[in-house]
């Protein structure tokens, strides 16, 4: 059920980047690849080297590895719901980002002073 949450994250993320990118004139495929790259490095990168840092310190410790499914199954929870919260707010980290109007548009001119009286 958590990966199904993070995977519409990701492509509601995705086509927001799309549509803000190409309403700024950014590149719209380079916004989506970043989004989609963040999603899928804090929802399945990260939790998967840290669950494999957890299971190696248990092993170490001297937990057997028929036990080891068992033995880690909630802190790898904890580590999915916690990889999906950090995706989600760097995916949008990187859409305020990109709704932020480019540097170099043009400022807006200043209106000219009123005309003085004598």
């Amino acid at each position: 059920m958590l990966t199904i949450i993070g995977l519409v994250a990701i492509i509601v993320c995705a086509i927001q980047a799309w549509k803000a990118a190409a309403g700024t004139d950014r590149n719209p495929p380079l916004w989506t690849v970043l989004v989609v790259a963040t999603g899928i490095a804090f929802q399945i990168i990260v939790p998967v080297l840290l669950v494999i840092v957890i299971a190696a310190y248990y092993v170490a410790t001297g937990t057997p590895p028929a036990r080891l499914d068992s033995e880690i199954g909630g802190v790898a929870t904890f580590v999915g719901i916690v990889g999906i919260v950090l995706s989600v707010i760097g995916m949008g980290f990187i859409l305020r980002r990109l709704a932020r109007l480019k540097d170099d548009d043009p400022p807006v001119p200043a209106p000219p002073p009123p005309p003085t009286f004598r």
